[in-house]
């Protein structure tokens, strides 16, 4: 009986937590995502050299359209669905930003599939292994969070594309 107490009671409190996440540990899960996907993304320059890929333009602006795609979940969340087109406050984040009108077609094509693999199963549990990971308590409010930061991380390596394409070479082609 005392033991159902406290068990009952040890569930209330876990239930009633309001704790969140600190700025130290959204900057480590932030920094853990952007590396883990840099790291890829080196993977996938490196395998582009051997075949003669090195600095292309296509590739460089694939990055970019994917990165800027990230960046729309991060900035607004998987629960609102951004029709980048009209008066669509994902599309004038977009523009603000520099953004040519004539990629907006290829984010919209990768936020809505990125945005279909957010709210995946597959992710949630992911982002509930990284929150364990970090020893962030599993709340709703720190789930969001947690997700914000992975697709900010993975925006971030995607739209950081110096080191991984060769500009001068892709000018000169």
């Amino acid at each position: 009986m005392i033991g159902r107490k406290l068990n009952t009671r040890l569930a209330e409190l876990k239930m009633q937590s309001k704790e969140t996440m600190s700025k130290q540990q959204l900057q480590k899960l932030l920094e853990h995502e952007r590396d883990k996907e840099l790291e890829r993304l080196g993977e996938i320059s490196e395998a582009a050299k051997i075949f003669g890929r090195a600095g292309d333009v296509v590739d460089m602006e694939l990055d970019l359209e994917a990165g800027w795609a990230y960046q729309l979940l991060a900035k607004f969340g998987t629960r609102v669905e951004l029709s980048l087109e009209g008066e669509c406050i994902g599309l004038s984040y977009l523009l603000k930003n520099g953004v040519p009108i004539s990629h907006v077609d290829a984010i919209r094509i990768n936020y809505r599939a990125e945005r279909t693999a957010a709210v995946s199963a597959s992710l949630e549990a992911g982002i509930s292994r990284l929150m364990d990971h970090f020893e962030i308590e599993d709340t709703a409010i720190n789930r969001q969070r947690a997700a914000s930061k992975i697709f900010e991380g993975r925006a971030a390596a995607l739209l950081e594309i110096d080191e991984r394409h060769d500009w001068e070479q892709a000018a000169a082609e």
